[in-house]
């Protein structure tokens, strides 16, 4: 089994600006990843496309062929029992049209089961329209019901970037990046 960390897109949407001047927090948390962990992507390009789509960045692609080329992002096969991806639609609310199910397979696969995202559909989508407040209370707790579920079943981590040294993913010493506000 594989190691590294599942990336959002919301997070790499951060980090590209900064690759350009190669220095801010998310260019510095980015490049630990790569350094400690690797990243890692789903084997059918989607994380991928994903990734350069929300960063409107022309240098994401070729950026991204480079890291996979010198093993510090790997590819996978993604997968995910089709019961357990219903229920996460039907039950949960994650929606069918978007790319976040891919974060979930590839972070299935991984010895880690790690996923960094702010984003409020891996933790309850069913909340995603609920007031700012509500949604960071959910985080912070980490009471969302995907992320409650993903955990229990699946063994999957869901960490916003506040969590990263209390989960032993970065040292205390390290300056964790503070997210835009919604």
């Amino acid at each position: 089994m594989i190691d590294g960390i599942t990336v959002d897109a919301c997070i790499m949407h951060n980090f590209f600006p900064q690759l350009v001047v190669e220095k801010g927090e998310y260019f510095d948390l980015i490049n630990f990843f790569l350094e400690e962990y690797k990243l890692i992507i789903d084997s059918e390009n989607k994380i991928k496309q994903e990734w350069c789509e929300r960063s409107n960045f022309i240098m994401a692609r070729e950026w991204i062929t480079d890291q996979l080329k010198i093993n510090r992002i790997n590819m996978v096969e993604s997968s995910l029992k089709r019961d357990v991806e219903r229920k996460i639609f039907n039950e949960y609310g994650l929606d069918k049209t978007e790319r976040d199910i891919e974060y979930i397979k590839v972070a299935n696969v991984t010895a880690l089961k790690y996923i960094l995202t702010e984003d409020m559909h891996f933790y309850d989508p069913k909340k995603k329209m609920a007031n700012h407040k509500t949604k960071e209370k959910i985080k912070n707790k980490r009471n969302g019901r995907l992320q409650k579920y993903l955990k229990k079943e699946l063994k999957i981590t869901i960490s916003s970037l506040r969590h990263l040294i209390m989960d032993g993913i970065v040292s205390n010493d390290f300056i964790v990046p503070d997210y835009p506000q919604d």
